[in-house]
């Protein structure tokens, strides 16, 4: 027998040494279970998954420090915990509900009979936003990056305006030092893929190198933006000290802005001169290259820069070089690193590394733009891997990734959620392990009906409350690209225009900020927002179901995530009778041992239902204004069209199969079976099956006709 003929067999476990524990025996059953996922509404952020039980503590087996306890030394903070239940009984699958960690576990009593501990267990996200510290920048991210087996030194020069040293970003290496006053820290902060870096000025910066097992191969990067004037004199802007022949090697910037680089013995002996060709570098931020490989019969040089301005994600960048041969013996171990020692104005250094590869930089370029024109999936995916944060990221084929601009220096959850509000998409978290979740915009175009629910055969428990305000309203849209241009759209006409009533409802203006990849985006995010901000319908926020008094819809029901398409059909008589269409947001679900009940949040699915090829309902795109010549009533099954804008509904001859198709004038809608041409031009007889929706109304000459399921192509 299955469930409400049985129990819910609800199970609440506790993941404990390794292996799932099941405390369902203490859990009390006249405190249901309780579980929300999702976000709250169409507006707000997405809150952590939480579950709420009470267990029962008589014997103290859930205080974590009582000796007493079987599971003393067991119960933690953030133990994993996991609910689930079994309505097809006790043979049949459990479906997992919930997992989480439990994060407390408060002790409550009143009398020795009366203990307890209300858990209140959560997702992962919750933890995440704990202190929510900053990540660091994307150059510093990938520089650090456990796979960089080689990097044996590295300074990012990203500490704050009033630091007197630059520490290192390794561990037990010495800080970068000020060694000629002059240099202002945190002076540039113009480069997206670091936080804000020192300008030298007149001074200097010094650093001494951990020691390090020597290779035959040595890799140096450092990024430098050179000003618009050019300097007096040449002047250094990088200089190694090594352990061989080539005691020191020196990059510098001349007068010309191009660059030179020398290569000197412990006496002066001029070992490399090189004097860089190519375009002038005024104003130009780079990041400069030195390597150096010992071939035993010779010592090969290599001097290179990348124009980070001029490289992108998907193409790259050219990399202008220079490169010879010395004498044996020329590279060595380095020992220090120093930027600058000469007036070098409002140049800005910063991210200095050393590799003991040539290859150690390998597909470093993205993190060099700051992943700026990454997919949003894409973006996420990546986050969550070097996170260690397991994520399921759902796209849809052949649908284009948003892209999104550089990666900014904040909390991981900001980074996310400005992704997710780049694309529009829904971040959240799984039922069924601990983690996070991500749905692109795509996704929730025209996708199949997840749950098909008929109010009229009682699958819909009261109260169902549309609600027609303006809370969601947004006919006047301007959409910002972070650090570049705007777009504005606005609805100059219909219901909920800027017209002032009664013509429209007048002004809501929005004005946000995205973090998009390039200003030509703008105007799509923005007609998209105000397409789903000036949706002519009721809201409905809130759909319960009672799975115990519908048990045929468990398995329907169970199925339903977020960002999955509702319906609900047959509504009663006081509301409008077409298909009532939602997107679920969320929705808070609660178990009992033999009741099970589920509340929806939800926000309009209308605006979701786009053009799609191949789609049965939404593929259809009809003459752009008709309206009826003579009036109608009732009972007329023959109406007189004129078209006044756009082509003429095509006869079935012209597009056998095409018909039936659904239009609605004014709160009827009729099925088109036929089209013929009419007396005149323009004009044709459409034979129809009257009040599909139960409504029959008569019409006035001139009254629109409109298709009953208008599609709007996505940007």
């Amino acid at each position: 027998m299955a469930f409400p003929d049985t129990a819910l067999g609800v199970r609440v476990e506790l993941h404990l040494a390794g292996a799932w524990l099941d405390v369902t025996g203490d859990v009390y059953t006249e405190s249901p279970i309780t579980i929300t996922r999702g976000r709250p509404d169409e507006g707000a952020r997405t809150d952590a998954s939480s579950c709420t039980f009470v267990l029962d503590n008589r014997t103290g087996r859930y205080s974590p420090r009582n000796p007493r306890s079987d599971l003393y030394g067991l119960l933690g903070r953030n133990t994993p915990v996991r609910v689930s239940v079994a309505p097809a009984g006790p043979d049949g699958p459990r479906l997992v509900r919930f997992v989480g960690e439990v994060p407390a576990w408060p002790v409550r009593w009143g009398t020795p009979h009366d203990v307890t501990v209300p858990v209140q267990a959560a997702g992962i996200l919750r933890r995440l936003g704990q202190g929510a510290a900053p990540i660091h920048s994307a150059l510093r991210r990938e520089f650090t990056h456990p796979s960089r087996t080689s990097v044996v030194a590295y300074w990012p020069l990203e500490d704050g305006p009033d630091a007197s040293e630059f520490a290192s970003a390794l561990p037990g290496a010495a800080p970068m030092r000020v060694s000629v006053p002059g240099v202002r820290p945190a002076a540039y902060s113009g480069y997206a893929a670091s936080d804000a870096l020192p300008t030298l000025g007149e001074g200097a910066l010094t650093a001494t190198v951990p020691r390090y097992k020597l290779t035959t191969e040595t890799a140096l990067r450092v990024v430098v933006v050179i000003p618009q004037t050019p300097p007096e004199r040449e002047i250094p802007l990088c200089t190694v000290a090594t352990t061989g022949l080539a005691a020191r090697w020196t990059i510098t910037l001349r007068p010309d802005q191009r660059l030179s680089m020398y290569a000197t013995a412990l006496g002066g002996l001029e070992l490399v001169r090189v004097i860089g060709g190519g375009d002038t570098l005024a104003g130009r931020r780079l990041t400069l290259g030195l390597d150096l490989n010992d071939r035993g019969i010779a010592t090969d040089w290599r001097l290179y820069y990348l124009d980070i301005d001029a490289y992108t994600l998907s193409g790259g960048g050219r990399v202008p070089q220079w490169s010879g041969t010395t004498v044996p013996g020329a590279h060595g171990r380095i020992t220090h690193v120093s930027m600058g020692g000469g007036t070098s104005g409002e140049l800005a250094v910063g991210h200095v590394v050393l590799a003991t590869r040539l290859d150690a930089y390998a597909n470093t370029g993205s993190a060099m733009v700051a992943w700026a024109g990454e997919g949003a999936g894409a973006r996420l995916e990546r986050l969550a891997r070097e996170e260690q944060i397991p994520l399921d990221s759902t796209g849809r084929t052949g649908a284009l990734a948003t892209r999104v601009g550089a990666q900014r220096v904040a909390a991981l959850l900001d980074l996310w959620q400005e992704v997710a509000d780049a694309d529009d998409g829904r971040l959240y978290e799984p039922r069924d392990r601990l983690g996070l979740a991500y749905r692109t915009r795509a996704t929730h175009y025209t996708q199949p009906i997840k749950l098909a629910l008929d109010y009229a055969a009682r699958e819909v428990e009261a109260p169902l409350e549309p609600v027609e305000d303006d809370q969601a309203v947004r006919n006047d849209i301007t959409v910002q690209r972070s650090g570049g241009s705007f777009a504005r759209a606005v609805r100059e006409d219909g219901p909920l225009s800027v017209q002032p009533p009664p013509q429209g409802i007048g002004r809501y203006a929005e004005q946000i900020t995205v973090a998009l990849a390039d200003d030509t985006q703008c105007a799509h995010v923005a007609w998209w927002r105000l397409h789903r901000g000036t949706w002519d319908a009721p809201r409905y926020p809130a759909v319960s179901v009672a799975l115990h008094q519908a048990p045929h819809l468990v398995g329907p029901v169970a199925a339903v995530d977020v960002g999955d398409r509702l319906t609900i059909t047959h509504p009663p008589p006081w509301l409008p009778p077409e298909r009532v269409e939602l997107l679920v947001e969320g929705y808070t679900e609660t178990l009992g041992t033999r009741t099970w009940e589920i509340e929806f949040t939800c926000s309009p699915g209308g605006p979701w239902l786009v053009a799609t090829a191949d789609h049965p309902e939404y593929a259809l795109a009809g003459p752009d204004a008709v309206e009826l010549v003579a009036d109608a009533d009732t009972t007329t099954t023959h109406l007189t069209v004129r078209t006044t804008a756009g082509p003429l509904w095509p006869t079935s001859t012209q597009s056998p199969g095409l018909y039936p198709v659904a239009v609605r004038i004014g709160g009827e809608q009729l099925d088109i079976t036929a089209a013929v041409p009419g007396a005149r031009p323009g004009e044709q007889v459409l034979t129809v099956t009257r009040a599909t929706n139960d409504v029959a109304l008569p019409h006035r000459a001139g009254a629109a006709v409109q298709l009953a399921r208008p599609a709007l192509v996505a940007l």
